[in-house]
């Protein structure tokens, strides 16, 4: 496959880190993967309206998150298993913190 999204700094297609990113979101729900998508627009759409990048590198943080989290099938099941509201905490939850209440 080309990439026809081909910028500086941009990792290659099969980069290791895309790579098992893109096995996370294989192994993702439809209702996650739209939230993923859900998500990843609402960011678009902050930063279009506001300027802010912050909103896009939370976005990305975020991200980086959820495939931290979801490689570990154990924490994938226990974030499925979770009770979940929605709400917007403003800001990204720290990784340590949320291994810590998946644990308990």
């Amino acid at each position: 496959m080309t990439d026809i999204n081909t910028h500086a700094g941009n990792p290659a297609l099969d980069d290791p880190a895309v790579t098992d990113a893109l096995a996370i979101y294989d192994q993702l729900t439809p209702g996650e993967r739209r939230e993923v998508f859900r998500t990843l627009y609402r960011a678009v759409t902050a930063f279009n309206r506001t300027g802010d990048i912050d909103r896009l590198v939370r976005y990305a943080d975020s991200v980086k998150q959820m495939v931290a989290l979801y490689a570990n099938p154990e924490v994938r099941s226990a974030v499925r298993d979770a009770p979940h509201t929605l709400h917007d905490a403003g800001g990204p939850a720290d990784l340590g913190e949320v291994l810590a209440l998946l644990q308990e």
